[in-house]
């Protein structure tokens, strides 16, 4: 008793310094019986080196006018992004203690201010189980330089805001808070459970805000960067009950999730006047669950839940209502074979606010009327599985899915929204072993979409989604031999639609995307005390699709001859083409010269490139009194566009991990790890190194 005095103790002085205690399970907690207890002491060290390299925007010629480099740009801080920035003083305490019947396990790592990990649980029998994990974690975040891309500009067509006597803010990040905890109880002689679950999430720092500033429209805009306080506050609470009664087991329960930002919402000065911007609503949310299943055993099992859900925009009053409805049925006829079948039922409901009051163009408050909901829609899924082994060293299993999503008829009128969706999904996976130290594992999916627009009701719909997917992945792993063993995987996904739309154009466009994801990795047990793992990893991601958009315009004849502006006109570029890929190289060695003694280090070196290109030029087309497209002359070089959009990066990860017992319960570790971020980005490249980690101490006392 009096270790459990002094272990609560020590939990609640933990408060201070951000811990938060918690309730959990005990599952994956040793039966033991001794009590022990560690603690480390050290210190967290960190160094940073961030250097601004030469943009190619610096020399980059329009004509006859340069771009120069923007006074004052930051370095990115990317090499260090999840770390703490400063050195600091560490220490960590592990107890565990088995005696029945309490069982206590409690664990706390502190590494610096931004960084902290804590885990408390204690049960008493099965009748109460308790966990708490607090943590604490940091992000640095970039800060982009704006740059006055027209040379007669002279600068007006950028504003700087986030800079004091032109030092300007290097230090944007959050940090992050995430507090969890579990409860249980459980009554003596019945199955019966009440049980609550939470979850905090406090974000706090600051972040660099970019928008369209002057007057937010063609006519005068400005780009504008600032920074941006961050406040915000996520929580999550469920509390509910379950009980097994006979072969049925149900679970209800209620959950309320709340989102709400105390931060002071911006203000700027527009060409009209001072404005809010970027306002964050408080949002809220409550969910009321009912859970039934019959017994996992036997031949035949059956699930069902319900769920009502409502949302509130508690700044707008804006309101929205969700029901699900899922079923469940599995029967086993024999012990080869198993048939699956589900059903999921989803009705989304919008309500809009009668009135919204915000800043009208003549920089005073407006009351707007009018407001439009959001879409109501009714989802429908359902599917049949069959799972097949009776062929040797194999299983099998087939899958048909259907889904039909069906929007109101006003909805589909107000966002242009197609009437009716309906997917059919065809899948079939495979796993064979028949092949001595071999594992294959394979699956192929078809997704074909069918959509009705609702031309027949005057809706102009816009769709943006691919009319068929085919997926296929494919695994292998070979045991070489008992000390080499070899993993390989594919993941290869093609979407394609000829039928893109957009409003007020009635000719249909193309698009396709082809997404590859292949893995090498081979494992090497050089003896008992050495492992090296070599891998590999490469990502493509391509996107091809033609782009429309409607604007305003004036245009010349080829004569040079001014024609006037033409409304109702859309820009068009074909073919163009959106391009991702990433390269990893990762080697990975685990070591253990002595009993006392453990080394793991890792390297790792990735590469990514993205590309854009759209064609050249432009073609800009308008409608003609019989709604027939007609091209207009007018040019426009889309180089430069994809000049701005190239970006590739760098980065090298070196990481060491070293513990030694000295003995009699004394022990040191080194955890050390060092990173090289390279962005050769068109406008805004920099160079970012970061060195850091942990050097401990510790000690057994028990």
């Amino acid at each position: 008793m009096k270790k459990f005095i002094s272990l609560l103790t020590i939990a609640a002085l933990l408060n201070p310094v951000g811990a938060t205690i918690s309730i959990a399970d005990f599952g994956d907690m040793s039966d033991q019986v001794e009590s022990t207890l560690n603690i480390w002491i050290g210190g967290y060290l960190s160094e940073t080196d961030n250097t601004v390299v030469p943009s190619f925007a610096d020399n980059y010629s329009q004509t006859t006018a340069l771009l120069p480099e923007a006074a004052g740009r930051v370095a990115s801080n990317k090499a260090a992004e999840y770390h703490s920035l400063d050195s600091s003083p560490s220490g960590g305490i592990l107890f565990k203690d088995a005696h029945a019947p309490n069982r206590i396990h409690l664990e706390f790592d502190f590494e610096d201010e931004d960084s902290w990990f804590g885990d408390l649980r204690y049960s008493y029998q099965d009748y109460f189980l308790l966990r708490v994990l607090p943590r604490r974690l940091r992000h640095n975040l970039e800060s982009l330089t704006l740059y006055d891309y027209d040379p007669a500009g002279g600068g007006t067509n950028i504003q700087i805001l986030d800079d004091s006597n032109t030092a300007r803010i290097i230090d944007y990040g959050l940090t992050m808070d995430i507090d969890e905890y579990r409860v249980r109880l459980k009554t003596p002689n019945f199955p019966l459970h009440i049980y609550s679950n939470g979850e905090i999430v406090k974000k706090k720092g600051m972040r660099q805000n970019r928008f369209l500033g002057g007057a937010a429209q063609f006519s005068n805009r400005v780009r504008v960067s600032e920074e941006l306080d961050i406040d915000q506050e996520k929580q999550e609470f469920t509390i509910g009950t379950n009980a097994h009664l006979g072969p049925i087991e149900f679970d209800l329960s209620t959950q309320k999730r709340t989102f709400e930002s105390d931060a002071i919402t911006p203000i700027y000065t527009y060409t009209f006047g001072d404005s809010p911007h970027h306002a964050i609503p408080k949002l809220e949310a409550t969910t009321n669950t009912l859970k039934i299943h019959t017994s996992h055993s036997g031949r035949i099992f059956a699930s069902t839940t319900f769920s009502e859900i409502e949302k509130t925009n508690e700044t707008s009053q804006a309101e929205a209502e969700n029901s699900l409805g899922y079923g469940e049925l599995v029967w086993l006829p024999a012990s080869y074979v198993s048939f699956t079948t589900k059903y999921r039922h989803q009705k989304n409901e919008n309500q809009a606010p009668l009135t919204v009051d915000a800043i009208g163009s003549g920089g005073t408050l407006v009351t707007y009327s009018g407001v439009e909901p959001g879409v109501d829609s009714t989802t429908d899924t359902a599917s049949l599985s069959v799972r097949y082994s009776q062929i040797p060293s194999t299983n099998i299993k087939l899958s048909y899915i259907n889904k039909i999503k069906e929007v109101d008829d006003a909805s589909a009128l107000i966002w242009s929204r197609p009437l009716k969706q309906t997917s059919n999904i065809y899948e079939m996976g495979i796993t064979n072993w028949a092949i001595p130290k071999v594992r294959v594992t394979a699956k192929a999916r078809h997704t074909n979409l069918d959509q009705d627009f609702g031309q027949q009701y005057g809706i102009e719909a816009v769709s943006n989604d691919p009319e068929t997917i085919n997926h296929g992945n494919l695994g292998i792993t070979w045991v070489i031999s008992p000390k080499v063993a070899a993993f390989i995987s594919g993941i290869v996904t093609k979407e394609e639609t000829d039928d893109l739309r957009f409003v007020g154009l009635d000719e249909h466009r193309a698009a396709e995307a082809l997404r590859q994801q292949y893995l090498a990795s081979i494992a090497f047990m050089i003896n008992d005390k050495l492992s090296i793992t070599p891998s590999y990893t490469y990502i493509l991601d391509q996107h091809k699709r033609d782009i429309i958009w409607e604007s305003t315009i004036e245009t010349a004849d080829p004569d040079g001859t001014t024609t006037g502006d033409v409304t109702g006109a859309f820009m068009g570029v074909s073919d163009t083409s959106n391009q991702q890929k990433a390269h990893n190289f990762s080697l990975s060695v685990m070591y253990s010269p002595t009993k006392k003694m453990d080394i793991n280090a890792s390297v790792d070196f990735t590469t990514t490139e993205g590309t854009y290109e759209p064609t050249s030029p432009v073609t800009l087309y308008s409608r003609t009194n019989d709604g027939i497209l007609a091209n207009i002359p007018f040019s426009y070089d889309t180089a430069e566009a994809a000049q701005f959009s190239y970006t590739k990066t760098q980065e090298i990860n070196v990481r060491l991990d070293t513990d030694y017992e000295i003995g009699h319960g004394w022990g040191i570790g080194v955890d050390v790890q060092y990173v090289d971020w390279k962005d050769d980005s068109f406008d805004n490249p920099s160079d970012s190194t970061y060195i850091g980690g942990l050097v401990k101490i510790t000690k057994t006392i028990f």
